[in-house]
């Protein structure tokens, strides 16, 4: 028996963007989402990486930023060349390293991202400026379906050469890659008691929000501290994820987490009640 459980993993695919005609863009002042920046960035500055930087420190250059990009929507005529200078820009300057566990105080830190953090600073990024985008959430990965009037940009954090393309049929063929590769890829595990039980929680293809994205970031926060035998930390992320986002992943593993820590003999009768109690569930609803 196996318990299977996946963090989003890295995904280097190479999509190269053609320049398909041109769209005239808003001429109109683009007023900066502020408050969205200041609802979800905190979502994300959970990080598993030590730090000695004050998360402060680095918030006055990401202001700079989003005003840069909000003078750029006004001036730039084309929905191609805004998209190119918003993708490979933010890469450029932002995400410069791939890593695993990574969240967007990294990414403002370091320059460290992964597949959910780097995904979620483009989506902060679009929120700011007010425009349209979905959040697609497969089995092993995230990306971004930005909307400008009828057209569509794809935006894969993960790819930082080919990550963006607003061809229909390519990010049609994408997204039925990803659906493809979750159906044949269930076969992933964390955790030293995989034997004991079984979840299979297929999510294939689902639309979430921001919010419930910074969800999944903490779950995989979660699956890390997990693996590394660090029982309150898991607990207090699995705890934070739930808040954020219920969902079928994050559920299964709750119950995998509970389940495991009641049956661990290195933690006392309190230990595990506290554990319990951490991460929202009833202690008799696990007898």
């Amino acid at each position: 028996m196996k318990t299977l459980f996946t963090i989003l993993p890295f995904l280097l695919l190479s999509i190269y963007a053609e320049s398909i005609g041109q769209t005239d863009m808003n001429k109109a002042g683009v007023a900066g989402n502020t408050d969205g920046i200041n609802k979800h960035l905190p979502l994300f500055l959970g990080t598993v990486n030590e730090t000695n930087k004050s998360k402060n420190s680095v918030l006055p250059d990401l202001r700079i930023y989003l005003d840069k990009l909000g003078q750029k929507r006004t001036r730039i005529k084309s929905d191609n060349k805004f998209f190119n200078y918003l993708f490979y820009k933010t890469h450029r300057k932002y995400l410069k390293h791939y890593q695993p566990h990574t969240s967007v105080e990294d990414i403002l830190e370091r320059g460290t991202y992964d597949c959910v953090s780097g995904t979620a600073f483009y989506a902060l990024l679009l929120d700011y400026l007010g425009m349209d985008y979905e959040i697609k959430e497969f089995d092993f990965h995230v990306l971004i379906i930005a909307k400008s009037g009828d057209r569509q940009f794809l935006i894969e954090s993960t790819d930082p050469t080919g990550g963006l393309n607003d061809n229909p049929k390519e990010i049609a063929d994408r997204i039925r890659y990803y659906v493809d590769k979750d159906n044949s890829n269930n076969n992933l595990s964390v955790g030293s008691h995989e034997q004991l039980y079984q979840y299979v929680v297929a999510i294939n293809h689902k639309n979430i929000s921001l919010t419930e994205l910074a969800g999944l970031l903490h779950y995989n926060n979660a699956v890390y501290y997990y693996n590394q035998k660090k029982v309150f930390k898991a607990a207090a992320s699995i705890q934070k994820s739930f808040a954020l986002y219920d969902s079928k992943r994050i559920r299964a593993f709750r119950q995998l987490a509970a389940r495991s820590f009641l049956g661990d003999p290195n933690l006392t009768q309190h230990q595990k009640e506290k554990l319990i109690d951490l991460i929202g569930l009833e202690l008799v609803a696990l007898k």
